[in-house]
């Protein structure tokens, strides 16, 4: 049957149908217009079992958490039949424009289907810690929230503004593991680490490898070690410690591209073991990786992992004595008190050397101090006293209070430290102690016994450095000889300059005792004769005509001479910290040329007493006097040295900003690393840093 229209049926017309291409597509039906209501009555009864107040009760207040989780709870289901349609207005009519726009945006998923189940906490357990992924479930469309919700909690409105739909991969319940070096199993896994058994155990006694090794090669559950992450992680580590230990330092950075992922590869676990982390391999593991980022200029990192060594320890209770003690055997309880300290070792280091405040409280220690490993002196147990030692300095000293003390408690916590450090260095053995005599030639001093001396020495130069702040310290050189100067205070005084004096000397005359160092480890340890420099530079600068200011000059000079020849036989980039060093030698030698020359032309005697205002007529350089200002300025030396090697901030950083540019080494804006460190060293070398890199890519794309 041809159509016709009315007008030409009334009017007995032939009427001529054209077909028109329809400009409109069709028009909502009811039965979609229901469905989005239905939807709507679902959201608002979701919200008020998170809390929204009914009509007429009383206001109640939502937290985000709360109203969050309410918010992507909601999603599609089955229908619901509604017994009556509410009328048209203006609030229902732009909400349902609202969820029209939504549907044109993302199409509607078929309501009568079955709704999407959620995500179950157990599917999510990855079982390989070598970079599997939980499956995500499929988008959820956020519809448009209620007017009068969206005025109450403005949140939402911006959640629906900004996110159509959902994230799929915020609906993981769990982290996904990335792994940066090929697929590596346990029996690989010993095969590399074996042959650094030694240089490991040698040089590192933090990481305790000889108790743990055992675990990985000998106990039948050595796959389910390897295999949890607490082991991975722990192994990874140690593999990156001992790989960077083996490197020949004209080669260092070729073989660094080797050891950093396996370091990346236990620092990624790094939040569950913090979060998950229940046994000592879990700290151990925390401790191995920082003590990696020790050789790095990245101090921030190193100081995040010490902290959270120490933090994880306490939340697994090593510094308590477990109530099971008595069933444990000899060597378990050795292991756990081992692990304790190097983690408390580490902390109170990176404290002292850091200004940083410690979580572990000294007075809250009961477990016992390491036994050690047989005959012999055990190096850890040594230590770790001295890290207490370090603990009452930071305490006493480098705290804000510390730095208030008034000049009789000043003295009074000089005294009683000193007396600290003395009773520790006379506990040990005559042949490992200390000594503040020049050493003579004598075959290498071992590294872990380095690293104790070196310890003690920057302890006693903290230690009495503080004598600075005494009121009466700028007035100690004019009564050098006077009957003033037999005095308490000034004899204290005079004891702590020269006992700074002898600690700087021994610390630069340790380095005439070893062979060429490792690049990393050289680094490691770089701070304690750059501070130790700094120290007699400050004393040189304010007593350039003093007799002792040249053999202090001779000694800087020689540690100078000691880096020049490491950077030239072993081709390691130290440009920037040899650029510092000649800065500063040339700045105290012409002061210390010019004053003596001075005193020379006036007849005047050269003694250990005249200071800059004693020489009639002479004036430092405006270097001499800048660099002098600095230095006297500083809450240590050590914390100017920190600032220009690594990363971290301290107290000094406004300082270490003007001592950067005046070495001429200053850190460009923008740019990564530290004003002295070079680039080997710098983590961003090998690919260490944070970017945003595509969620669930192989990290292992790039190997072979």
């Amino acid at each position: 049957m041809t159509p016709s229209c009315t007008p030409c049926v009334n009017r007995n017309n032939e009427c001529v149908y054209q077909q028109m291409q329809r400009r409109r597509g069709p028009g909502r039906s009811k039965m979609y217009i229901q469905a989005l209501e239905e939807r709507l009555s679902k959201m608002e009864a979701v919200l008020s079992q998170a809390g929204l107040p009914r009509p007429g009760a009383p206001p109640t207040r939502v937290s985000p958490s709360e109203t969050d989780a309410a918010s992507v709870s909601v999603f599609a289901g089955p229908p619901v039949t509604s017994g009556t349609t509410a009328g048209p207005n203006p609030s229902t009519d732009a909400q349902q424009a609202g969820f029209a726009q939504a549907s044109t945006d993302h199409p509607m998923v078929d309501e009568a289907g079955p709704s999407i189940p959620r995500m179950s906490q157990n599917s999510s357990e990855q079982s390989d810690q070598r970079g599997s992924q939980t499956p995500a479930p499929p988008p959820r469309d956020i519809p448009e929230p209620p007017k009068q919700l969206s005025n109450k909690m403005p949140v939402f409105a911006v959640i629906a503004s900004r996110m159509r739909e959902v994230n799929t991969a915020s609906y993981c319940s769990t982290f996904n593991r990335q792994v940066f070096t090929p697929r590596l199993e346990r029996e690989e896994a010993i095969t590399m680490l074996m042959p650094l058994y030694d240089d490991v155990i040698d040089n590192y006694p933090l990481l305790n490898f000889h108790y743990f090794v055992r675990h990985f090669e000998k106990l039948p559950e050595a796959d389910n070690t390897f295999n949890n992450t607490s082991g991975w992680a722990y192994m990874n580590a140690v593999i990156s410690v001992g790989t960077r230990r083996k490197s020949i330092n004209n080669a260092f950075q070729d073989v660094c591209q080797l050891a950093w992922p396996f370091f990346k590869n236990a620092f990624s676990v790094l939040t569950e073991l913090m979060v998950k982390g229940t046994d000592l391999l879990a700290v151990q593991a925390i401790v191995a990786m920082a003590v990696f980022m020790q050789g790095t200029t990245c101090m921030r990192t190193a100081a995040l992992l010490s902290s959270s060594a120490a933090r994880l320890s306490q939340s697994i209770g090593l510094h308590r004595q477990p109530c099971v003690m008595m069933s444990m055997c000899v060597q378990d309880v050795e292991a756990r008190s081992r692990v304790f300290w190097a983690a408390y070792i580490l902390e109170k280091e990176m404290g002292l050397n850091h200004g940083l405040d410690s979580i572990q409280d000294d007075d809250d220690i009961e477990t016992e101090l390491p036994s050690g490993r047989g005959d012999g002196v055990d190096v850890l147990n040594l230590r770790a006293k001295l890290a207490m030692v370090e603990s009452s300095i930071r305490r006493r000293l480098y705290t804000a209070k510390g730095l208030r003390l008034t000049d009789d408690d000043l003295v009074k916590a000089i005294i009683d430290l000193d007396a600290l450090l003395e009773e520790w260095r006379s506990s040990l053995p005559a042949e490992l102690q200390p000594s503040y005599e020049p050493r003579t030639a004598s075959p290498d001093i071992a590294s872990d016994i380095l690293n104790l001396h070196l310890a003690f020495f920057r302890c006693t130069m903290m230690v009495h450095w503080a004598a600075r702040r005494h009121n009466q310290y700028p007035t100690m050189a004019v009564l050098v000889g006077t009957s003033g100067g037999f005095e308490m205070p000034y004899i204290q005084l005079s004891f702590s300059q020269k006992r700074c004096r002898m600690a700087a000397h021994a610390t630069i005359g340790l380095f005439r005792t070893i062979s060429t160092p490792q690049y990393a480890d050289l680094w490691r340890i770089l701070c304690y004769p750059l501070c130790a420099s700094l120290t007699l530079l400050t004393d040189v600068l304010e007593n350039p005509g003093c007799s002792r200011a040249r053999g202090d000059l001779a000694a800087t000079r020689s540690f100078a001479h000691f880096l020049q020849k490491f950077e030239k036989s072993e081709g390691c980039d130290l440009k920037r910290v040899l650029t510092a060093c000649a800065f500063l030698q040339r700045t105290a030698q012409r002061a210390v040329d010019d004053a003596q020359n001075m005193m020379h032309a006036q007849n005047l005697v050269v003694n250990d007493g005249p200071g800059v205002p004693l020489i009639p007529g002479f004036n430092l350089s405006e270097d001499a006097q800048v660099l002098q200002a600095l230095l006297g300025a500083a809450t240590h030396p050590m914390y100017l040295v920190q600032g220009l090697m690594g990363t971290l901030p301290n107290r000094d950083q406004r300082l270490i900003t003007r001592l950067a540019h005046l070495l001429g080494t200053p850190l460009e804006s923008g740019k990564p690393g530290s004003p002295l460190g070079p680039q080997p060293l710098q983590p961003e070398t090998y690919g260490f840093g944070f970017g945003q890199g595509q969620a669930g890519s192989d990290p292992t794309a790039n190997w072979s």
